[in-house]
């Protein structure tokens, strides 16, 4: 089990070694410079290119690439343009914000697409085949709604609520999970409070990731549904429930853990139009903030959190699929 742990981890090397490549091209990819974007229109040749040599940006390509990987290496992703402070500060009072939006919306879409799929892959006779069309038809829609429309509409539907909460910045910040603080700090009427402003954002990033859920599970247990061993268990007398729970479901999960992994980690690191149309203070909005003023060390810093998030997930899968596959866990322990 070590090495097979092992052998992810070296895997995971060379895809942020590409991922941070892709960031210093890209940065250069963009027409200016963020000295012309910090000087302004006003400033002279010289002093843009003073700005720009002070931060490197004429170095050759492999030369900035390094010098952001070193400084990841050692925790340094620089320092930010606009606000001069160091980018892992900023990134450390903005991730736990999004790591919060993030489980929230997946409290939201796990239990709710575990469910929706189970009752479809169930119903596969009339009259409850309804159920089936109507869930297909549900996820379906949550695939095709542009997050972003749909948060505008639930901010429309649900303004007069919103306009008599208390902002954000009002809460003291302790560990920067807002419910945490909140409940940190003792007060339920505060704790409410955050929990509503919480409520919207999460049910709009939920949408996606519980009708990937609930298709996924559908599919899995439809294919289990028609294996032999499930027959054997109806023979043997076995009621459906626990036919269900222990069986169907049970062998049906490994595909559904690959999904859930990487929902997860779309949650994480592409909240960005969610945290954009409620203001939510997390990673997305300031890697919107970041583009749009030509921050570039803030940007590179946020974007590699982002790869690393996405690389974990995928490695919590690869270890999930080993504890719940034996077939796995035999030909690992096959190779010593």
């Amino acid at each position: 089990m070590a090495g097979y742990v092992l052998r992810r981890l070296l895997h995971a090397i060379p895809i942020l070694a590409g991922v941070s490549l892709l960031v210093v091209l890209s940065a250069h990819l963009v027409p200016g410079s963020p000295g012309e974007s910090f000087v302004g229109e006003k400033g002279t040749p010289e002093a843009i290119r003073a700005l720009n040599e002070s931060i490197g940006w004429y170095d050759p390509l492999p030369v900035q690439w390094g010098r952001l990987v070193w400084g990841a290496l050692r925790g340094d992703l620089g320092r930010s343009f606009a606000t001069r402070r160091p980018v892992l500060d900023e990134l450390r009072e903005r991730v736990p914000a999004t790591v919060e939006l993030a489980l929230a919306a997946f409290v939201i879409a796990l239990p709710l697409g575990l469910l929706l799929g189970a009752v479809a892959a169930l119903a596969r006779r009339w009259p409850w085949s309804v159920l089936d069309h109507l869930t297909s038809t549900l996820a379906l829609a949550g695939i095709s709604f542009p997050v972003f429309w749909l948060g505008l509409l639930l901010q429309i539907a649900i303004y007069p609520m919103q306009q008599r909460l208390s902002p954000l910045y009002t809460l003291e910040p302790v560990t920067g999970l807002y419910v945490l603080d909140a409940l940190l700090a003792g007060d339920p009427a505060l704790v409410r409070d955050v929990l509503a402003h919480l409520a919207l954002p999460a049910l709009a990033l939920s949408t996606i990731p519980l009708a990937v859920i609930a298709r996924m599970t559908r599919a899995a247990m439809r294919e289990v549904l028609g294996q032999e061993f499930v027959r054997t268990a109806r023979a043997k007398g076995l009621g459906p429930v626990r036919i269900t729970l222990r069986h169907v479901l049970r062998n049906a999960l490994v595909p559904v853990v690959t999904v859930t992994g990487i929902q997860f980690a779309a949650l994480l690191g592409g909240a960005v139009l969610t945290e954009t149309v409620f203001q939510w203070p997390g990673l997305g909005t300031y890697i919107v903030e970041a583009a749009s003023r030509k921050d570039l060390p803030a940007l590179q810093g946020a974007v590699l959190v982002v790869a690393v998030v996405f690389v974990a997930a995928n490695l919590t899968v690869d270890l999930l699929y080993v504890a719940l596959d034996p077939r796995i866990r035999a030909g690992l322990e096959g190779r010593r």
